[in-house]
């Protein structure tokens, strides 16, 4: 007789849906990106952050978003466009050779520092 398969020796889905991305440089132009699998999609993500007016232009081109949080990407859906935007993360989006972002499509919360203790630091 032949031995059944049980259902504890097939892969969980899980293992699929696991988000590993990490930084590269595209062979074409050789902009860094971020490359790997989120959510179980291969991706080629840019490592600009953009802002809610680059993100806008991005969906406007058709491209897809992602929402960067120490280095595990997801896919950003209606919901989370029409939230407010995230106050620590990041928007990235797919990578096309050749684009170049206007200047005003830039995060530049990273840039800019600021404080907020109570007391002034100097």
């Amino acid at each position: 007789m032949v031995k059944r398969k049980t259902a504890s020796d097939r892969r969980s889905e899980a293992v699929h849906l696991e988000t590993r991305v990490r930084k590269t440089q595209c062979r074409k132009c050789g902009r860094p990106t971020l490359t790997g699998w989120v959510w179980g999609e291969p991706v080629k993500l840019d490592r600009t952050h953009i802002n809610a007016s680059g993100e806008y232009a991005a969906l406007l081109k058709g491209w897809k978003t992602y929402q960067e949080s120490r280095f595990r990407p997801f896919r950003r859906r209606g919901t989370h466009i029409a939230s407010p935007w995230p106050e620590y993360d990041w928007v990235i989006a797919e990578h096309r050779c050749g684009h170049r972002w206007d200047a005003s499509h830039y995060d530049l919360r990273d840039m800019f520092p600021t404080y907020r203790g109570e007391d002034a630091p100097f």
